[in-house]
């Protein structure tokens, strides 16, 4: 859905990109989507569960997708990294947001508004979408020490 929606303003996408190569650990940690802006950014999408306080977790997800990627495609390959990071009952991480406007500042003037508000409208409706997924895996799992088989649902091909 992002994919499409950044496509649908005129600008590339790449979905799963293969160009970034030399993480320090030898692991290929591709990010989820590659967008042609200047300069060129990627994503690493990431839905999580909110855990404690709104937004706790998804820092903490945040920070780990930060590690994994920013120091070999800002680094190596000079791009911009954003881990796009949300929790499920709605916060987005302020990672979100930055994207969202360094690709609008790409397009024309009189484009920009509804672009930004076609990117937060399709994460909104994955965000509902993955809510009643998250309810009924409970459901499926609930005899799990935590009530929930994982802490993250990580990378969605419905949000690509």
């Amino acid at each position: 859905a992002l994919a499409q929606t950044i496509r649908e303003f005129g600008i590339a996408v790449w979905i799963e990109p293969t160009e970034y190569t030399g993480y320090p650990d030898g692991i290929s940690h591709r990010p989820d989507l590659a967008v042609d802006t200047i300069p060129p950014a990627a994503i690493d999408i990431c839905v999580c569960k909110q855990i404690g306080r709104v937004g706790d977790n998804a820092k903490e997800s945040a920070d780990r997708k930060n590690k994994e990627n920013k120091g070999t495609i800002e680094g190596k390959h000079k791009n911009r990294f954003f881990p796009y990071v949300c929790e499920v009952f709605g916060h987005l991480n302020g990672h979100v947001t930055s994207f969202i406007n360094h690709v609008a500042y790409c397009l024309p003037f009189h484009r920009r508004n509804e672009f930004k508000f076609q990117m937060y409208l399709k994460t909104s409706v994955i965000l509902a979408k993955q809510r009643n997924l998250m309810i009924t895996t409970e459901r499926n799992f609930s005899n799990n020490n935590n009530g929930f088989h994982t802490n993250n649902i990580d990378c969605f091909v419905s949000l690509l």
